[in-house]
């Protein structure tokens, strides 16, 4: 399980460091628009690794642990939330869009994932 943890908070480094460059660059630049997309499909395989991996044990233990039940639902919903405005995000800047909606939004990302994620 510790590699696994090890993995996730690698993802997690990856992730916010292309999602900050992909911000100083601007989504016009082709560069950003790569670093965009590299991110997208990180977090994919990270939220399927996750999915696969830790969460079935856990939700098998909280079946007979009503606290770990209340908090995984808690997180699950937080969850769901967060994956929904990061996907919407990417989907929205598939194509150009103008600059400074597009560094508002990338804030709300940064924001939302900086919220969850402990490197």
């Amino acid at each position: 399980m510790s590699e696994l943890v090890d993995r996730l908070k690698n993802d997690h480094q990856i992730l916010l460091g292309k999602l900050a460059a992909v911000k100083r660059l601007g989504i016009v630049s082709p560069a950003a628009k790569k670093e965009l997309f590299e991110c997208r499909d990180i977090l994919r395989e990270h939220l399927k690794r996750e999915d696969e991996l830790p969460y079935p044990k856990l939700w098998g233990a909280a079946q007979t642990d009503i606290m770990l039940k209340a908090r995984l639902e808690i997180f699950a919903k937080d969850m769901t939330d967060i994956s929904k405005t990061v996907m919407d995000f990417f989907n929205k800047y598939k194509k150009e869009s103008s600059g400074e909606e597009f560094q508002k939004d990338i804030a709300v990302v940064l924001a939302v994932l900086g919220s969850r994620i402990r490197i």
